[in-house]
């Protein structure tokens, strides 16, 4: 049993992606549909999410295509599951008359804060597992809001103004996953990193060069486009955008390879220096 804690775009990614592989583990090479079934009962994907939906943050036509394809796809969804902590449990037994190939394994459990939405989650504890990945969205740092005397917001990340400053503290700037717009908070996706690596700059300069800085507002809607680990994706934006097909894939992967390879044709920066 592989589960998977994360119900977000990343989350739904590895989960998608890992099971495509563990079938084609176990089972592409199955001849008939029983024996199909037979090494598709050899793994079990559980995924786990404290929503009582996927992507919480798409719209309900995304959600919807991806409730589809999870089902499609066997995966035991269970929501209104928060995931708390990880616990083993040794077994009673660790082995018999001196035959440790009788043993059991230790058991691995995943621990669930109660829901006042799913009776089922206060029910079961725990889930039961050999195996965890977890992929949630971004926590801060704990050393920004305990060992610095910059402003930070309720979940610890550095709170900055429209000119990417830390609140109260001229000529410290911060942006990406560890801080948050003040008047204009977004959710903590690579984009808004990426796109507020400009205008940081800029206004970096500006700062040490004692010119005027300028104002940032970041975008509000973005295209995303979530894979399902078989070559298919689905194109998410705003409220309205739900596509899904082969070609989205060809177009993702198109874009990321793009992306990576900025980071792999590197210049040469010491003949840049001669």
């Amino acid at each position: 049993t592989l589960l998977i804690v994360g119900g977000g775009a990343g989350g739904i990614e590895l989960c998608l992606s890992v099971e495509h592989k563990l079938k084609s583990i176990f089972g592409a090479a199955a001849s008939n549909n029983q024996e199909n079934s037979k090494n598709r009962s050899r793994y079990k994907v559980i995924l786990a999410t404290k929503g009582s939906t996927v992507l919480a943050g798409h719209n309900a036509r995304v959600q919807n295509i991806f409730h589809r394809i999870l089902k499609e796809r066997g995966i035991d969804v269970r929501f209104d599951a928060e995931v708390v902590g990880i616990t083993t449990q040794q077994p009673d037994c660790p082995y018999q008359n001196g035959d440790f190939s009788k043993s059991r394994r230790i058991q691995k459990l995943a621990q669930l804060a109660p829901s006042d939405k799913n009776p089922q989650t206060n029910k079961q504890q725990s889930i039961p597992f050999d195996d965890c990945l977890w992929c949630t969205s971004a926590g801060a740092a704990s050393w920004l809001r305990d060992s610095t005397p910059f402003q930070t917001d309720e979940r610890g990340f550095l709170q900055t103004d429209d000119y990417l400053q830390c609140i109260h503290h001229r000529g410290i700037f911060a942006a990406g996953d560890c801080a948050t717009m003040l008047n204009h908070s977004r959710p903590k996706a690579g984009v808004f990193a990426v796109r507020a690596g400009p205008p940081l700059l800029r206004n970096i300069m500006s700062y040490l060069t004692n010119r005027k800085m300028h104002v940032y507002k970041p975008q509000r809607a973005f295209l995303s486009l979530i894979s399902t680990g078989d070559r298919y994706a689905v194109a998410s934006r705003g409220s309205l955008i739900a596509w899904e097909g082969a070609y989205l894939w060809t177009l993702k992967d198109y874009i990321d390879r793009k992306w990576m390879r900025m980071y792999q044709d590197l210049p040469n920066m010491l003949k840049d220096n001669e």
